[in-house]
């Protein structure tokens, strides 16, 4: 289990410290560094793991057991925030890619503005942008029903630094 993980597993269980259900992206801040390095270390831990989607009709960050009614991760993504925050992703806070711009703006990838179709203005730094593009290929993947480490693969042989650099 990850050191933030048995963080809060003990806040869980101490009854005198409020719990949070979802992991909220205002005070825990996760950087799109921090959420590819988590992806890429689950994809290193489960190389052959294939996202179950059952029960669900679509893909979700979390899932709940219908025995305990309990969050857990379900997704990659999901996966990933679970592993740096010890929180599951309140599905519906943060719906779809996690390239939209709720999840820019969650994992601290935006200037603050919007452009004048109303969209987040992605801050300019070529490995944010290259990051929240490795990302949606990644989940996309994942989606699609390719194990986790094929997943990793595939975005790491189809997208290329050069390109959000110029």
């Amino acid at each position: 289990m990850c050191y933030v993980c048995e963080q809060a597993e003990q806040v869980r269980t101490d009854k005198n410290l409020p719990t949070e259900l979802f992991w909220n992206p205002e005070t825990r801040k996760v950087s799109v560094v921090q959420l590819a390095d988590a992806v890429r270390r689950a994809a290193l831990a489960n190389p052959d793991k294939v996202y179950d989607r059952r029960p669900y009709t679509g893909c979700m960050y979390t899932h709940t057991d219908p025995e305990t009614g309990e969050y857990h991760p379900g997704c990659i993504v999901g996966q990933g925030i679970f592993d740096l925050t010890g929180l599951p992703v309140d599905q519906d806070a943060l719906p779809g890619a996690v390239n939209n711009d709720k999840w820019r703006v969650a994992l601290n990838a935006t200037t603050g503005e919007r452009d004048s179709w109303g969209e987040v203005i992605l801050v300019d730094d070529p490995l944010t942008r290259y990051l929240v593009d490795w990302l949606r290929i990644v989940q996309a993947q994942q989606d699609g029903g390719k194990p986790w480490g094929e997943a990793i693969a595939f975005a790491d042989r189809t997208l290329r630094f050069a390109s959000f650099t110029s």
